[in-house]
């Protein structure tokens, strides 16, 4: 059962149309998997379960081919974590519809925000690759607080470098202003 890190996954753009674009795949998607969407595990690697199963050939090639021979080794060496975002839902939407909003952080005009979950840390190989992707759109996580209370901060990238990151062990003070410790 892995322990649960939840964030606020924010991108933002200073081109509206260029967000509207971004998010338009997830308008109707009860749960939108945004780096299954944009990042996507080769097909050829999707039945593939850790440890691999084959030859020492086959395993070469599935390397040589895609970095990795497993579909979990993919997904921990191009998201930094497995199984990608989970229970991610959109979050804001504004009275047109429009899930684009301005006002919530100072780095962009715009931003759309999703609430996720990812298993065990942060995709910060996933950010990187979906801000090269995107070097246009800034990325981030907010708010994130690991379930066991390991670290908590925030982490923000645009075209492959890191802008913002406080992740850090929380202070006891933190733990206490969480609601972690009763006084």
């Amino acid at each position: 059962m892995p322990s649960w890190v939840e964030c606020e996954f924010v991108v933002g753009a200073d081109d509206r149309a260029e967000l509207e674009e971004f998010v338009a795949p997830f308008l109707h998607v009860e749960e939108p998997g945004i780096f299954h969407h944009y990042l996507p595990c080769p097909e050829a690697l999707m039945e593939r379960d850790a440890p691999f199963r084959g030859s020492a050939e086959q395993e070469a090639e599935l390397i040589a081919r895609y970095g990795a021979s497993t579909c979990l080794d993919w997904q921990m060496i191009n998201w930094g974590i497995k199984w990608g975002d989970c229970f991610t839902s959109l979050m804001n939407f504004n009275p047109a519809g429009s899930p684009v909003m301005s006002g919530r952080w100072d780095l962009t005009a715009w931003q759309v925000i999703f609430t996720t979950q990812f298993p065990w840390g942060l995709p910060d190989a996933g950010l990187v690759g979906l801000s090269t992707k995107f070097p246009r759109l800034t990325f981030g996580l907010l708010n994130c607080r690991h379930e066991d209370w390991d670290f908590i901060g925030d982490l923000v990238i645009k075209d492959g470098e890191v802008l913002k990151n406080t992740i850090h062990a929380p202070t006891e003070e933190e733990l206490r202003d969480a609601g972690y410790f009763d006084d």
